[in-house]
């Protein structure tokens, strides 16, 4: 009690002195206690309270950046797809451009006019230029390029003389196209090959390359290509590189671009043309491809008739080899082997180097009538890059034929001979303005070359080679020995394709002289009996054979050209025939097969004064021509008379005027005559004749 009543007093007290306190007073003691209270509660947030804005500021900026950022990049994506989608146009529209310059480039080696050679540059470019309408398509126009040699101040020739002002390129052609697919023509694709070298003056080039040359060297493929003086160099003038591998490589460059149309040049064009709208880019694209050819010295065997390789003792053969008939191998008493062209090192050892090219069938005897003695395989090496070649067996059931024998399957050349005879004389027999332009083109490059030549002759000539290229040849089983191989057939019906007008370039045998089905050679062909990898997976990295058909490449018999009735012309290599229920080996893809038949640089005229002599006397201008070199003449062998037991031979009359001369005359005998003759009085012997020299000159 007495505590609570003196608590009352006090309060009381305080009371009554705060109420005589004024009101002014009374606020100021409220505002302290107030902001005592909640500044000591809350010191700590008011001490970070000042980062707030630029917290908030620097957050809304980093926003509005990103924002915007966004916001352009949507614009530069759509812009950049429709740049993409310009370049896919003008692309796919320049596209069309390489395929037709990789077509002409073809069509250029396959022409016919070409000499059987390596063509060089300037024969490659003639040859376009002098066809130009042929090798322009029906919507192409021809340009002319032409370049200033004279705006190239370092350009000097190393010796003295003048170089041409300007440098013409006449093999660019351009066409229109239809970019946004509305039916008008928009924009012009522009393309143009480029091949040739810059001239050169013994080891020298002339001049510097300019914008109409090849702009480069072949591709190195090889690793020896690199290896200092093993690397490809420049066959004289020819335009073509040697590699270390023995091959010439040559480059062919294809620029191509599409260009669109303007107002400019719009109002120039007719009704099928617009101005092209949208973006007007365009795209420029290069397009390299290398050209490989094999000079004849690259095969280690070249044969024109059936190839018999039955020799009996040991035969090793390394390297490559090629006939344009049949091919007979196999073994009697000792091996044989045909090796790949080198050891598995070295720079020569390239698949193309080791091929067996035949034109004709593969057997595995030989081709003597009544033969049995060769039923041992031939032993064959097949490529495998960067490893030791693997060796395969050719036995009997990798045989072309299936039922006939090597003497049957062999060809019968006075057969053949009969019926190009025939062939060329009906086709003489008519005017020589109906001949196919391939053959007035040959007549009229021989004549001018030579203006002496008898143009029957040439005209003959030619003719023959026309027809051996499209004419297979005859097995002994369709026209046996002594038989006629043109039964059925005249001058006035041997002949198909004939008109009396126009270029005559469907000029044809009959079908059964140009088709070696079974039915026409009455061979039985089993096209499965040289299995053959899949060539997309052999040709992969690494190149690898892995059946003789790998490696042994047969063309049945398929002439160099033949005619296809589908495509109404004449066919070649680079048309592959399918061959109807047969899959390659590793594949299910139908096994196709083409010619493997070559035109080899043989005329046949060997008669003095003929083509070899005048080709072997003419100077060679490029290392690659086939003229110069050794001039053989012969004529009549010289004996001594002396101790021959060869008759005597009538002498001239001065020679016989006194016994004197006649004996020391040298008494000569044709080359006819052979080289030993046995002694009358002992068969056993034989005598050289007392041979002093061959009648040859050189």
């Amino acid at each position: 009690m007495y505590l609570n009543s003196k608590l009352v007093k006090v309060i009381r007290k305080y009371s009554q002195t705060l109420c005589q306190q004024s009101q002014s007073t009374i606020k100021e003691q409220l505002l302290w206690f107030v902001r005592t209270y909640f500044i000591t509660r809350r010191q700590t947030d008011w001490v970070n309270s000042g980062f707030v804005l630029p917290t908030v500021a620097m957050v809304s900026l980093v926003v509005v950046l990103l924002t915007t950022a966004i916001l352009f990049r949507s614009f530069e994506r759509a812009k950049n797809a429709s740049n993409v989608r310009v370049n896919e146009v003008v692309i796919k529209a320049a596209t069309p451009a390489l395929e037709r310059a990789k077509a002409k480039i073809s069509e250029l080696f396959a022409d016919p006019t070409l000499p059987r050679a390596v063509p060089s540059n300037a024969t490659l470019y003639n040859t376009l230029f002098s066809k130009l309408n042929v090798y322009t398509l029906g919507d192409e126009t021809p340009l002319t390029l032409a370049y200033d040699l004279d705006k190239d101040k370092d350009i000097e020739s190393p010796t003295s003389g003048t170089l041409e002002e300007k440098e013409i390129l006449q093999t660019a052609w351009k066409f229109p196209v239809d970019t946004d697919n509305n039916g008008k023509f928009d924009s012009f694709t522009l393309y143009a090959v480029y091949f040739r070298n810059p001239p050169y003056i013994g080891a020298n080039p002339a001049r510097q390359r300019s914008p109409l040359d090849g702009r480069t060297a072949p591709l190195s493929s090889n690793a020896c290509d690199a290896a200092g003086e093993t690397s490809a160099s420049l066959v004289g003038s020819s335009g073509w590189y040697k590699t270390p591998t023995g091959e010439l490589k040559k480059s062919f460059f294809v620029y191509a671009v599409t260009v669109p149309i303007t107002k400019t040049n719009k109002d120039s064009l007719n009704d099928g043309y617009e101005e092209s709208k949208g973006n007007r880019g365009f795209s420029a694209i290069e397009m390299q491809q290398d050209r490989i050819q094999l000079p004849i010295t690259n095969n280690a065997v070249v044969y024109e008739d059936d190839l018999d390789i039955t020799p009996g003792p040991q035969f090793y053969l390394n390297g490559r080899i090629f006939t344009n008939s049949n091919f007979f191998t196999g073994e009697s008493f000792q091996d044989i082997r045909l090796f790949q062209v080198s050891s598995f090192k070295s720079c020569y050892y390239e698949r193309e180097n080791g091929k067996i090219i035949v034109g004709g069938n593969v057997a595995t005897n030989s081709a003597i009538a009544g033969s049995n003695n060769y039923k041992n395989p031939t032993e064959i090496d097949l490529f495998d890059e960067n490893n030791l070649p693997t060796k395969k067996q050719l036995e009997s059931k990798h045989a072309s034929s299936n039922t006939n024998g090597p003497n049957q399957v062999a060809y019968n050349s006075q057969a053949y001979a009969q019926r190009i005879d025939l062939l060329v004389n009906a086709q003489f027999a008519r005017n020589k303005d109906y001949d196919p332009q391939e053959v007035k083109d040959s007549i009229a490059r021989r004549i001018a070359s030579d203006p002496n030549l008898d143009s029957d002759k040439v005209r003959r000539e030619e003719l023959e080679i026309y027809f051996r290229k499209r004419t297979r040849r005859v097995p002994f089983n369709e026209v046996p020995l002594g038989t006629s191989g043109i039964t059925g057939y005249t001058e006035a019906d041997v002949l198909q394709g004939t008109e009396n007008s126009g270029s005559n370039n469907k000029l044809r045998p009959p079908d059964a002289w140009i088709y070696p089905t079974d039915t026409n050679t009455t061979l039985t062909l089993k096209t499965t009996n040289l299995p053959a990898t899949d060539p997309d997976i052999v040709e992969t990295t690494p190149v690898k054979e892995n059946e003789i058909g790998d490696r042994i490449l047969a063309g049945n018999n398929l002439p160099e050209l033949r005619w296809d009735n589908t495509k109404q012309e004449f066919v070649g290599e680079n048309n592959l025939q399918e061959i109807t229920g047969v899959k390659w080996n590793s594949s299910k893809k139908t096994r196709t097969r083409t010619t493997r038949v070559k035109q080899l640089a043989d005329l046949g005229v060997t008669g003095r004064d003929g083509f070899w002599e005048n080709a072997a006397a003419s100077p060679r201008a490029d290392n690659l021509d086939v003229v110069g070199g050794l001039r053989v003449i012969t004529g009549a062998g010289i004996y001594m008379k002396t101790g021959s037991f060869l008759p005597t031979p009538l002498q001239p009359a001065d020679n016989l005027n006194t016994p004197e001369k006649e004996d020391k005359a040298p008494v000569v005998w044709s080359d006819a005559m052979p080289m030993l003759v046995p002694d009358p009085s002992n068969p056993s012997n034989t005598s050289r004749g007392h041979l002093v020299m061959r009648a040859t000159a050189v």
